[in-house]
């Protein structure tokens, strides 16, 4: 894996309609001057271009500041994540996270001087992260309305002026932000501007924003053009790739290739197996309508897969040793263990990836290459061939008991009103256990199996799929475990956190730090300090780094 400024071209340049401005290359002032510079010589960028976008992301990074102070229970503080920039947004899926909940996806537009604004491109950051946290285009509006009331009006007048200005095909929805900052300084909000006398107010749906009654019409004009121009962005998406591909000539191929790879369909059902190669109908029918940048994606997807999987089986001394999947696999996703066949499956309905329809999304075929190793490991695992060697199981369970120590005295040096908010799973976890740390360290050990999944796969994955797998699992979990399960959060912190430690020349703890919101979970609050949390990562790390590949059972 690369290091510090010395990011992998592949991963920076994942395909001609986007380009990557990793979290490690980003500060709170904008980008790096070395990756800058890297960026201008591969002509991707003008200087004025990293001019506007240094400024764009400072001015961001400073009032996402503010405002969570002025409003911590409406806005959360700055961080930095991997920025994945479109250069041309028909060619990229619009409002998705390429790289996970570690990554915001922007237009490359919007930063030209003369395609908007300082104040448009600052707001695409703070829209990106929002996005990601709602998971849907109208909800994120609605909880950052509230962003506007913190700006003066020069800086809303900057921000109609750079929708303004902003090319066609992907401004309706900015211009009609811009028409509803006319009436939104009018609204009230319960933290940034609380209403002083009584009024007539109707709350945004999900938010703490009030809005005079005598504006909810605009604002409901304002939720239905926000939402009609998100659907013309995908439709417009969607057209620029809707040329017929050729199901036959897929089909053909599948049958001569023969990659090791079942074709799955709705429900689960196989519509392709290599070992009927000829028995066609079934996906042939399935594959009915699909696009040529489908049909492209789809063999291209198909490939990875069945490469990787042969790769894997032909390491193997005894690769019929692996065991049947769990009844507990999930049977669904990027791509995933078949329960009955053993063999990994390609599913061409997921819900949300339109493999009918769209191209290969920037990144996905990396993280298809490490999840299908991924999905090999965990047999890989079951079958013994990542363990504890018996030298070292005295040190594993030693790790485990200073471990629960450690975890013991964090929870009791919490701030009592944390603790109050996690009583109830404290003390389950404890009944279950013997004490909340040694449940947590049941924990790690319960998805240890990741851990040795990922350690096996560092010898079959390239530079960027390993890159790609890391940047997507090391993310916030905010959003994944609440308050209740603050502890529970730390823990899994900790172990993903391992994930980083495969590249020895990446600065593991900064990077971590920066993208996670963990500072200001954890450290800020004072469930742990610089110190704890040091040797937290470093025992966790030792009790992964107990499990060896056993080089007996490869080739």
């Amino acid at each position: 894996m690369a290091g510090p400024g010395a990011t992998p071209s592949e991963l920076w340049r994942p395909g001609d309609g986007l380009f990557l401005v990793p979290l490690e290359e980003l500060t709170p002032a904008g980008i790096a001057p070395a990756f800058a510079a890297r960026l201008v010589a591969a002509e991707l960028v003008s200087p004025a271009w990293i001019e506007r976008f240094d400024a764009a992301f400072a001015l961001h990074q400073r009032r996402a500041r503010e405002l969570a102070a002025r409003a911590p229970r409406s806005f959360l503080p700055p961080r930095r994540a991997n920025v994945c920039v479109a250069r041309d947004p028909r060619r990229v899926r619009p409002f998705f996270q390429p790289l996970g909940a570690a990554s915001w996806l922007v237009d490359q537009g919007l930063f030209e001087p003369a395609g908007g604004s300082l104040e448009l491109a600052a707001y695409q950051f703070s829209l990106a992260e929002r996005l990601g946290l709602a998971r849907a285009v109208v909800p994120a509006l609605q909880q950052d309305l509230a962003y506007f009331l913190a700006l003066s009006p020069a800086e809303r007048e900057d921000f109609r002026a750079g929708c303004r200005r902003a090319e066609e095909g992907r401004a309706a929805g900015w211009r009609a932000l811009a028409r509803a900052l006319e009436w939104l300084p009018q609204a009230h909000h319960e933290e940034l501007r609380p209403p002083t006398v009584a009024q007539d107010l109707v709350r945004v749906p999900g938010t703490r924003l009030l809005v005079p009654r005598r504006h909810a019409d605009e604002l409901a004009t304002l939720e239905r053009d926000w939402r009609a121009a998100a659907g013309e962005r995908v439709s417009a998406f969607h057209a620029a790739h809707a040329a017929p591909g050729d199901a036959g000539e897929l089909c053909a191929w599948l049958a001569e290739a023969r990659p090791l790879v079942l074709v799955s369909g709705k429900g689960g059902e196989i519509l392709w197996d290599p070992e009927h190669p000829a028995e066609l109908a079934r996906v042939r029918a399935a594959l009915a309508g699909l696009s040529a940048a489908a049909a492209e994606r789809i063999r291209g997807d198909l490939e990875v897969v069945g490469a990787r999987s042969r790769a894997f089986l032909d390491s193997l001394v005894e690769p019929d040793a692996l065991p049947r999947p769990g009844p507990e696999i999930d049977q669904d996703g990027l791509a995933y263990m078949h329960r009955e066949r053993r063999l990994v499956a390609y599913g061409l309905a997921e819900p949300g990836m339109e493999r009918l329809r769209e191209p290969s999304v920037p990144f996905e075929r990396w993280m298809l290459a490490a999840r299908t190793i991924h999905e090999w490991g965990h047999l890989a695992v079951d079958a013994g061939l990542v363990p504890v060697p018996a030298e070292r199981q005295a040190e594993f369970r030693a790790v485990q008991e200073e471990l629960a120590g450690l975890l013991d005295a964090i929870v009791a040096a919490s701030p009592p009103g944390l603790r109050a908010l996690a009583a109830g799973e404290l003390a389950r976890l404890a009944q279950a256990h013997g004490s909340p740390g040694r449940a947590l360290v049941a924990q790690c050990l319960g998805r240890m199996s990741d851990w040795q999944a990922n350690l096996l796969a560092q010898r079959y994955l390239a530079p960027p799929e390993r890159e790609t797998y890391v940047r997507n699992n090391v993310r916030p979990l905010l959003l994944e475990l609440g308050p209740a399960q603050l502890f529970q959060a730390l823990a899994r912190h900790a172990f993903e956190f391992q994930y980083l430690c495969f590249d020895p020349a990446r600065d593991a703890r900064a990077y971590f730090l920066a993208c996670t919101w963990f500072p200001e979970q954890f450290l800020a609050r004072g469930v742990l300090d610089e110190a704890r949390l040091d040797a937290l990562l470093d025992l966790v790390g030792r009790l992964c780094r107990c499990h060896e590949v056993d080089p007996a059972r490869l080739r």
